[in-house]
């Protein structure tokens, strides 16, 4: 198994990219990724309304898998999906269902443990960990990793779990 670390992060999915790991087809990768937020929100003194807008669901790459070609089809198959022992839960003015009862940014930070996001001592949630990004280099202008199409993207995609194989 190879390793790849959250240090070599990318914004936009882009052929023109150095490849920051070569790996032969049908080796196993382990990938550590940072959350949506680019890891920017790590307790409560971080404020939703401060962090960089620029550096949001981000992927960890470029992998280059040798033999790929352009236009082939490559598969990929989500074996494992570990979370950190922290996460956040953010809403807004206008955002999501309950937006309009929010005057600015709420954030929330919670455990995660066995299975579940621990809201407080009365509230745990079962957790599906889910992949929110993921994709290859598109053949033409870069795009955005937070903008989904045919090359992957920001799908937030439930179906992306541990077990799901992608082509």
């Amino acid at each position: 198994m190879i390793e790849l670390d959250d240090a070599k992060t990318l914004f936009s999915f882009d052929k023109d990219l150095e490849p920051v790991l070569k790996v032969p087809s049908g080796e196993t990768v382990r990938i550590r990724t940072k959350d949506c937020f680019g890891n920017q929100l790590q307790g409560p003194e971080d404020q939703l309304s401060e962090i960089d807008w620029e550096a949001i669901n981000p992927a960890t790459g470029p992998i280059y898998v040798e033999g790929a070609v352009a236009g082939g089809t490559l598969k990929v198959h989500i074996v494992n999906i570990e979370l950190d022992a922290q996460t956040s839960s953010c809403t807004g003015k206008d955002e999501g269902v309950c937006g309009d009862r929010f005057s600015d940014w709420a954030t929330h930070f919670c455990k995660v443990e066995d299975g579940k996001v621990v809201w407080d001592e009365r509230l745990s949630i079962p957790l599906a960990p889910m992949i929110g990004v993921i994709g290859v280099a598109p053949e033409g202008e870069p795009v955005n990793c937070g903008t989904p199409g045919k090359h992957g993207g920001n799908m937030d995609n439930t179906a992306i779990a541990a077990g799901a194989t992608l082509y």
